[in-house]
C-alpha cells in the first residue's frame, strides 16, 4: 500500500500490486501533510498524518475515515516521528524541543520529555521497542524510559521529566557515518504532491502509478 499526500488536504491510498486506488483521506481544514506512517504492525490498518498545520490524524488505511485526531497548542510544530514495530507507540519531537511518547490508537501522550531544541533531531525505536534513538547534530542518545516495558494501557501513567535525568547510553557519531537505519527520505512528484510513504520499505514506483490523476 501506498499513501500519496497533495496540497490542499489529500491523501490518496493505492494499493500497489493491483495498482488499484482504495480510496481518499481527507482533512477538513484542508490541512498540507508534513509526515505520513503507516502503522507496522498489519493488525492496525491506520495511517498516520502529521499536518503542517500543528496537528496529527489517524486514518483507517482501507476507506480513508478519520478514527482519530489531537490538535496541538498553537505554533508547536512536530518534526520526527517514529513508531514501534508492534504498532502501539509512537514517538515524535516538536518545535519546542519536547520529546513524547504517545499511545499510537488513542493518540494519548503516554510520556513527556523537555529537552534542548538542536537545528537537526531523528528520532527512532530499537527493533525492539524498548528504547528511543535520539539523533541531533551533535551527537547520539539512547534512553529508555519504563513506560516502553508497558504491557496494558492500564498500567500507563503520563510523566514529566527533564532529559538530564533520564538514564541515558551516550555515543558519538563521526560525520558522514550516521547508520543507515536512522536516516529517512522523502520523495517528491509533480509540484502537488508533497508527501510519499509506503508499506513496503523496497518499493519502486511505477511510470503508470505516479501518473495516474489526483482528485
Amino acid at each position: 500500500m501506498i499513501a500519496l499526500g497533495y496540497r490542499g488536504g489529500t491523501i490518496c491510498l493505492w494499493e500497489v500490486q493491483s495498482q488499484e486506488l482504495i480510496g481518499f483521506a481527507r482533512d477538513e481544514e484542508n490541512r498540507c501533510a508534513a509526515t505520513l506512517l503507516f502503522n507496522p504492525n498489519p493488525n492496525i490498518s491506520m495511517l498516520l498524518v502529521i499536518y503542517l498545520n500543528p496537528g496529527l490524524s489517524l486514518d483507517d488505511t482501507w476507506s480513508g475515515a478519520l478514527n482519530n485526531s489531537y490538535n496541538m497548542p498553537d505554533n508547536v510544530g512536530l518534526f520526527s516521528a517514529s513508531c514501534t514495530p508492534d504498532g502501539r507507540t509512537l514517538v515524535t519531537t516538536d518545535s519546542q524541543g519536547h520529546i513524547n511518547i504517545w499511545d499510537f490508537e488513542s493518540l494519548t501522550v503516554v510520556y513527556h520529555v523537555f529537552s534542548p531544541f538542536p537545528s537537526f533531531r531523528l528520532l527512532n525505536f530499537t527493533s525492539d521497542g524498548s528504547s528511543v534513538v535520539d539523533v541531533t547534530d551533535s551527537g547520539m542518545r539512547i534512553w529508555s524510559p519504563d513506560v516502553l516495558g508497558r504491557k496494558t494501557m492500564e498500567e500507563d501513567t503520563a510523566q514529566a521529566m527533564t532529559l538530564s535525568s533520564l538514564p541515558l547510553s551516550r555515543a558519538s557519531m563521526r560525520p558522514g557515518r550516521m547508520p543507515k537505519s536512522l536516516c529517512s527520505r522523502h520523495i517528491l512528484h509533480y509540484p502537488l504532491l508533497t508527501r510519499v510513504c509506503s508499506t513496503d520499505k523496497s518499493l519502486v514506483l511505477g511510470r503508470r502509478l505516479l501518473q495516474e490523476r489526483h482528485p
